[in-house]
């Protein structure tokens, strides 16, 4: 991987973690140490903190403040606010699709990595979480993991690649020249 210059200046280039958390913090810690190592900003449920506006209307907004959204989908569809049908997974990928954000999509593989019961829904969720992965593996082309270490190999595999890099250095450019020429409100 290419190194910036020492003393230049860092592109900022944030990029949203969207997972639901019990069940995937150490999979979240290794996409975010990842993602520092290449000098971008992570953004995610870890930063949220306090803040004036309702918790769905805060997050989506993060959404929009990011310039690729990184989603990972384990064995729970998570809470969904109230006043909603959808999960707060579900409502953050949609938002990253609505303003067409370049996303990178990893599923747990269910068939060879075994998961501990707390960390499995049943019932509505586990149905909901079914029809949005369908939904995922159509739009999308994922990538399956097992261990944090192999969704990191998956992750790294995917930088690597030339027309990777090249699609989201240039969406990164892309959404950085539109900040640019964008009046401030």
């Amino acid at each position: 991987m290419k190194r910036a210059r020492v003393g230049a200046r860092k592109p900022y280039v944030p990029i949203f973690v969207g997972s639901t958390f019990s069940d995937m913090q150490m999979y979240r810690r290794a996409v975010r140490d990842a993602l520092a190592q290449l000098e971008t900003v992570v953004r995610g449920m870890e930063q949220f903190g306090s803040k004036p506006g309702s918790p769905v209307d805060e997050c989506l907004q993060v959404v929009r403040s990011c310039q690729v959204y990184v989603g990972l989908f384990g064995m729970r569809y998570g809470s969904v606010p109230d006043g909603h049908t959808k999960s707060m997974t579900h409502l953050e990928y949609e938002q990253a699709q609505a303003i067409k954000l370049p996303s990178l999509i990893y599923l747990i593989d269910e068939d060879n990595q075994p998961v501990l019961p707390k960390d499995v829904e049943f019932g509505p969720g586990a149905d909901k979480l079914r029809s949005l992965k369908e939904t995922l593996k159509r739009q999308h082309t994922v990538s399956f993991f097992t261990t944090p270490e192999s969704l990191l190999q998956g992750f790294y595999m995917m930088f690597q690649s030339s027309s990777n890099r090249l699609a989201l250095k240039s969406a990164m450019n892309w959404t950085s020249r539109q900040r640019r020429v964008t009046p401030k409100r």
